[in-house]
């Protein structure tokens, strides 16, 4: 299997894994865009998860700035 099936591959197990536990951040809310790459260690901090979502809605007009 290539470098890229296996990452595939890995990715979709993830994401499986995540939507089986429900996929909430600290708030219960579902966690979609930048705020599903973070770990969920971190994603208990409610100041990181308002930078997560402020960086989602600015992803909607200008996704080079939200990665920043």
């Amino acid at each position: 299997m290539s470098r890229v099936e296996t990452n595939w591959e890995r990715l979709v197990e993830a994401v499986l894994s995540r939507e089986r536990r429900g996929g909430a951040d600290a708030f219960g809310q579902a966690v979609s865009g930048i705020a599903g790459n973070v770990p969920s260690s971190l994603a208990r901090s409610a100041d990181i998860d308002a930078i997560l979502r402020a960086a989602d809605e600015v992803q909607e007009d200008d996704p080079n700035v939200a990665r920043i």
